[in-house]
């Protein structure tokens, strides 16, 4: 009896699969030409993947898995933005909070990326904005990166356990998926689970999973092999990420690696020789160090900026910056150098900023001639800056030049009348002169009018 319900249940199974929807055969058919193309990616036979990737897509338009994969191999094989990009917004639509969705629309983004995308045509004209409106019900692979997803803020707010909890729900839809599989060792490493994140780390190293290994995801596994001790083979995969379109996204990884690692030689000769020939290292850089401002941690935004100037052709506007980030940490000989370089590369100088913080770090080094000089300029870019008239009558005073200082002084007074310390000048442009009397009636004003400044605070602090 238990073998005849056996036979029925077959028969019934058999004539279930013959009435199945045509939509789970296309799935079958999506997942067979996404195996097919992950081996042909794996022996680096590129056309041959982008054929099964678009057979895979042409079965089902929003497959996340071939849409990411894709657009990595034509960003990283190829250079093709005008390929890549259009997969990316279409995985914006279904997945946009993916974290390596968002690290490749910064790349589609990057103004390098769109100028050639504008310029050359797509080299896979195939892709098009598909018919198809996206899935109401969301696919296995899309709530699993949505969970992926979930789990990376977690682990950003140091939530482990959640995070792990999370990460392993993203993981019971697809086993093998690489992303994943980091996130989980990164957060078995966070909870001191070494063992287990080696037991990961060998999985994915043996290749049985069949996956491909793609930039970002070398550039996660190099901060994991770094943690765990491995610094030879951190260094390989910044190496083999340092591919295509996402060269510049790979360079502040190999910034920090060879920074860590400064007994490695050959870390630094190859970031060095990376910035020569990398036309897409700006965005990414430019992003380190403005995210450094914002932390108001302004010596490691010009660390990052200093890398920017080894790229080439130079950019004047890396110099601008640094040259007023080195004004503002009070550093005259950065502030010049970047200055000097701005001044001889940009096309529109008309910057009174510059003018100004050159001549205050000339004076500073009592180089008083070419201070009193950029002043000057700074002067007849902004005639109303009492500061900058008050600064050139300093610099006068510097070169004893009292004729000079006298009448700047009092034109600072003139636009400012609260610039009190115009009037301690003048009294040593008096003494200068030997005008003892007005040299006193100078400094007698100046404390009259620095206690008129100074009370109202007082009175608040009291």
């Amino acid at each position: 009896m238990i073998r005849q319900r056996s036979f029925i249940s077959t028969l019934f199974l058999l004539a279930l699969l013959a009435f199945l929807p045509s939509a789970l055969c296309g799935n079958l058919e999506y997942l067979k030409n996404l195996r097919d193309a992950r081996i042909s990616a794996e022996h680096k036979e590129w056309e041959r993947a982008i054929e099964s990737y678009n057979r895979a897509l042409s079965e089902d338009p929003f497959g996340i898995e071939a849409l990411r994969e894709l657009a990595s191999i034509h960003l990283s094989q190829r250079s093709d933005p005008g390929s890549a990009c259009p997969l990316v917004e279409r995985l914006k639509q279904v997945i946009p909070d993916d974290p390596n969705v968002q690290w490749l629309a910064s790349i589609c983004s990057s103004k390098p990326h769109r100028q050639k995308a504008e310029s050359e045509p797509a080299k896979d004209v195939r892709i098009e904005a598909p018919s198809e409106k996206i899935p109401s019900v969301p696919s296995a692979a899309a709530q699993m990166y949505r969970l992926y997803a979930a789990a990376n803020v977690l682990y950003s707010e140091q939530n482990f356990d959640a995070a792990l909890q999370t990460v392993e729900k993203a993981l019971q839809s697809d086993s093998g998926d690489i992303s994943c599989l980091i996130l989980k060792i990164r957060i078995l490493i966070s909870m001191e689970r070494h063992g287990e994140a080696s037991d990961l780390l060998a999985q994915i190293e043996s290749g049985e999973l069949g996956r491909v290994i793609m930039p970002q995801q070398m550039l996660e596994l190099s901060i994991v092999y770094d943690v765990l001790g491995n610094a030879s083979q951190a260094f390989a995969m910044i190496k083999q990420s340092l591919v295509g379109s996402f060269k510049g996204s790979a360079v502040p990884f190999l910034i920090n690696f060879s920074e860590r690692h400064s007994e490695m030689k050959e870390a630094k000769e190859l970031l060095y020789s990376t910035l020569k020939s990398c036309d897409t290292c700006f965005d990414p850089l430019w992003g380190e160090a403005q995210a450094a401002v914002e932390k108001r941690n302004l010596y490691k935004a010009v660390y990052f900026l200093e890398f920017l100037t080894k790229v080439e052709p130079p950019d004047p506007t890396v110099f601008f910056w640094l040259g007023q980030y080195h004004a503002q940490l009070k550093n005259p000989d950065g502030t010049i150098e970047n200055y000097e370089k701005w001044l001889k590369l940009a096309d529109d100088t008309r910057d009174v900023s510059v003018y100004y913080n050159l001549g205050y770090s000339y004076y500073t080094k009592k180089d008083y001639p070419r201070s009193a000089s950029y002043y000057e300029k700074a002067i007849k870019l902004e005639p109303g800056l009492a500061e900058a008239y008050m600064n050139l009558g300093m610099a006068y005073i510097g070169m004893k030049e009292w004729e000079k200082a006298k009448p700047v002084l009092k034109k600072s007074l003139q636009l400012k009348p609260s610039l009190y310390d115009a009037y301690y000048n003048l009294y040593l442009v008096a003494h200068g002169m030997g005008d003892t009397q007005a040299a006193m009636w100078y400094l007698q004003r100046f404390n009259q009018e620095r206690s008129r400044a100074t009370r109202p605070s007082e009175q608040q602090n009291n």
